[in-house]
C-alpha cells in the first residue's frame, strides 16, 4: 500500500485573510506567543445568544491538557468544595483523567480530517470553508440571552462539570468568523459583519 499526501488549498475571502493576518501578527508580536482578543456581538449558532467575549489566542491546548492531568492527579477531593459525594467525584475524576491521557482516536481523527490548522488560534473547516478562531476563555458579557436547553444531568455528569471548572483545557472556545461582528486584536478593530 502506498501512502499518498493530500494537499488542501484554502482560498480565503478578503475578510478571512485580514483576520488570519491579524491573528498571526498578534501572536507574533507577543513575547509569550499569547495575545488577548475580544469579539463584539458574537451570535451563538446553537442558542442565538449574543455576547462580547474576551479570550487568549495562541494558548497551546496540549499544554493545558498536561496541566489538567497533573492537577487532577494531585487534587485532594476531600478538600474540594462540592455537593457531590466522594465516590461519585472519584469516578468522575478517573474518567476525566482517562479521557485526557487516552483521548478518543475517532474524535481526534475527525477533528484532523475536518479542519486545516492555519496557526495556533485559527483553523478552517475543510468542507464549508468557514474560518474558526479559537482560544482560552477569559470572560463573557451577555448582550442578549438565547434559548438554552433544559438539562437534567446525572450525579456523575454534575461531578465532572464541577471538576471541569478547575481545568484549563475545558476553557477553550471556538468562534465562527461569520457570527462575529467585530474582532479586536492589538488595539486594532476589524468590522466583519
Amino acid at each position: 500500500m502506498t501512502n499518498v499526501a493530500i494537499t488542501v488549498e484554502i482560498k480565503a475571502t478578503p475578510i478571512a485573510q485580514a483576520i488570519i493576518d491579524n491573528v498571526k501578527g498578534a501572536i507574533a508580536k507577543s513575547i509569550t506567543g499569547v495575545s488577548f482578543a475580544s469579539i463584539k456581538n458574537y451570535t451563538s449558532k446553537s442558542s442565538g445568544e449574543i455576547a462580547n467575549h474576551l479570550f487568549n489566542l495562541g494558548v497551546d491546548l496540549s499544554t493545558a491538557k498536561q496541566k489538567d492531568i497533573k492537577m487532577l492527579q494531585e487534587l485532594d477531593l476531600t478538600t474540594f468544595a462540592t455537593k457531590t459525594d466522594l465516590p461519585t467525584l472519584e469516578i468522575a475524576r478517573t474518567e476525566l483523567l482517562n479521557s485526557l491521557i487516552n483521548p478518543s482516536v475517532a474524535r481526534s481523527k475527525g477533528q484532523t480530517n475536518a479542519y486545516e490548522n492555519i496557526t495556533n488560534g485559527i483553523r478552517v473547516h475543510k468542507e464549508s470553508g468557514a474560518v474558526h478562531i479559537y482560544g482560552m476563555f477569559v470572560s463573557k458579557e451577555v448582550i442578549k440571552k438565547g434559548e438554552y436547553k433544559s438539562v437534567n444531568s446525572k450525579p456523575k455528569t454534575i461531578a465532572k462539570k464541577e471538576l471541569q471548572k478547575l481545568m484549563k483545557s475545558t476553557k477553550f472556545r471556538t468562534f465562527i468568523v461569520n457570527n462575529i461582528e467585530t474582532l479586536n486584536l492589538n488595539k486594532e478593530s476589524l468590522e466583519i459583519n
